[in-house]
């Protein structure tokens, strides 16, 4: 693989990304995410407390702080954020093939794994970068708003948790190089969600190596940092990473241009 071609190529997919306002829509839905996470943390108090109060029952809520702050990103986060982005991933492949602009693409001296690779790197580069502004943002909102707390942790946790985005990320990417509309390709990538987030941890005996483990465990990252407990799941994660990346590549290599 030529390196310039490549580079060519990879300049082309981000200002696809750009062009149809991907990195745009990305960008606004994290931005909401870092902003409405402090501030739901801070006015939810008082909102609960303005409710009717039944009587004879006294509700009191604790002042919120930081950590009231955090549990709202990283819901959002995984409530929120990661399904916009496997919408926004799903096309990613199977929007070419159905466009047919795959022909004029590949006629050029691109290979399809540089094509694959170059759909991956556009997309999870576009994703990070994205993701931790917003993530910086959010801690000093949260530090100006709450109170300071250890910025190594949090980016300990941000870190992890971008980790499970790129995962979740590069399976909806896989299946959108198989899959025959961005729907299918959606679908097989909360399929994963569902499979990595929730059935890989109710199996007791592997629980522990669950994935979402680096998205589950952030409250206490957030308090204590990094613990050995992350370091499988961390691992798991990138080796599935790299599994869907070269599967897609293989998969893709196979398959027929439509003219």
């Amino acid at each position: 693989m030529k390196s310039h071609i490549f580079w060519s190529l990879l300049k082309k997919d981000f200002l696809d990304l750009l062009r149809s306002k991907k990195i745009l829509i990305l960008g606004i839905i994290f931005l909401f995410v870092a902003i409405s996470s402090v501030v739901l943390a801070k006015v939810m108090p008082q909102i609960l407390n303005s409710l009717p109060q039944t009587p004879g029952l006294t509700i009191s809520l604790p002042t919120p702080t930081y950590l009231d702050s955090v549990d709202q990103f990283v819901k959002n986060l995984s409530q929120l954020a990661i399904f916009v982005l496997v919408f926004l991933v799903a096309g990613t492949v199977v929007d070419e093939k159905t466009k047919k602009t795959l022909e004029l693409t590949l006629t050029k001296p691109i290979s399809k794994k540089a094509f694959i690779l170059s759909k991956y790197a556009a997309n999870l580069g576009s994703i990070k970068v994205v993701y931790l502004i917003s993530a910086l943002i959010f801690y000093f909102y949260t530090v100006t708003t709450f109170a300071s707390f250890s910025f190594i942790n949090f980016l300990i946790m941000s870190l992890l948790i971008l980790v499970y985005l790129i995962l979740i990320s590069s399976a909806t990417i896989f299946f959108s190089t198989i899959a025959s509309s961005p729907i299918m390709a959606a679908i097989g990538g909360f399929v994963s969600m569902i499979i990595l987030g929730t059935v890989w941890g109710l199996i007791k005996s592997i629980k522990n190596y669950s994935p979402y483990k680096l998205v589950g465990d952030y409250k206490e990252i957030i308090t204590s940092g990094w613990n050995k407990d992350l370091l499988f799941p961390l691992l798991i994660s990138i080796v599935l990473i790299i599994s869907f990346v070269w599967a897609s590549i293989i998969v893709f290599q196979k398959q027929e241009i439509e003219r």
